[in-house]
């Protein structure tokens, strides 16, 4: 608008210019004639330069305001990426602790499964000797029955008695070092020592088959937790691909943006000195 302002301005001042020439035309002052056809192509030369210069700020101004908006979106690129690559930071991190993690519970289910193995194996040895103590109690109730009511030496006993200790020798070491003496209630008083080793193996087993449940509890929840720290890192190695895939594109975008921006700067220098060497 400013540049149709002067060229209108323009044309005015000549119109006016150009009657006063018709004027002093009639006059008959060719001289002043002179001046004044000069003094308006001055007027005119200096709108034109005007309107050039006005139009030239129009262009300047258009592209001033172009170059801070791309390099205000430059630094926005840029920070978008310093956030992107952030978040890529934190991704790597989770994903580096939950390595830790699983490594950390496989290697308590391997010790758990290796203990449960060993407790196992107790059970099943107590599971033996409990059963053998039971057989061999049976045979202790079975043999007395048979000296119930007889006089029998305690070798003859201690004979009977040795068949017992070869079916479980570690329950009934000490058989040999109990004194024997004729009658029913010595008998009775071995019946009952043998009662007691029985229940003890009974109850040994019953602590160990609770242990056992304790223990394959824990092997599960172990496994539990493997499988779940397996789940787990699965997904954020997705999200982690996906994220380095951002950060990427985000610090393409931002370098995209500065060169930009950068490239803009540059023409405006050389418009600058192009503007310079024409003046």
């Amino acid at each position: 608008m400013k540049f149709n302002f002067l060229i209108i301005h323009f044309f005015l001042i000549y119109t006016i210019l150009a009657k006063d020439e018709m004027t002093i035309s009639e006059m008959g002052d060719e001289k002043k004639k002179k001046n004044l056809g000069q003094q308006a192509a001055n007027i005119a030369q200096k709108a034109a330069t005007d309107a050039k210069a006005a139009q030239d700020a129009m262009q300047q101004a258009g592209a001033q305001a172009a170059r801070q908006v791309k390099t205000q979106l430059a630094e926005k690129a840029a920070e978008a990426a310093k956030s992107a690559l952030a978040a890529l930071a934190g991704k790597e991190e989770l994903v580096q602790k939950l390595k830790e993690q699983l490594k950390e519970a496989e290697v308590v289910v391997n010790e758990e499964a290796s203990n449960l193995q060993q407790l196992q194996q107790t059970v099943q040895a107590a599971s033996k000797a409990a059963q053998q103590a039971q057989t061999a109690l049976k045979l202790l109730q079975t043999t007395l029955q048979l000296t119930q009511g007889k006089c029998c030496q305690c070798k003859d006993i201690v004979g009977k008695l040795q068949l017992i200790t070869e079916v479980n020798t570690d329950i009934f070491t000490t058989l040999n070092d109990i004194p024997f003496v004729v009658g029913d209630n010595n008998a009775h008083k071995c019946n009952t020592n043998k009662k007691g080793n029985a229940g003890n193996s009974q109850h040994a087993l019953e602590g160990s088959q609770d242990q056992l449940a304790d223990k394959e509890e824990l092997v599960e929840a172990a496994k539990g937790r493997v499988d779940q720290l397996n789940k787990d890192l699965r997904l954020a190695k997705i999200e982690l691909a996906k994220t380095r895939d951002s950060a990427k594109k985000a610090e393409q975008s931002a370098v995209d943006a500065k060169q930009l921006a950068a490239r803009n700067t540059n023409r405006k220098k050389r418009s600058m000195l192009e503007n310079v060497n024409i003046r």
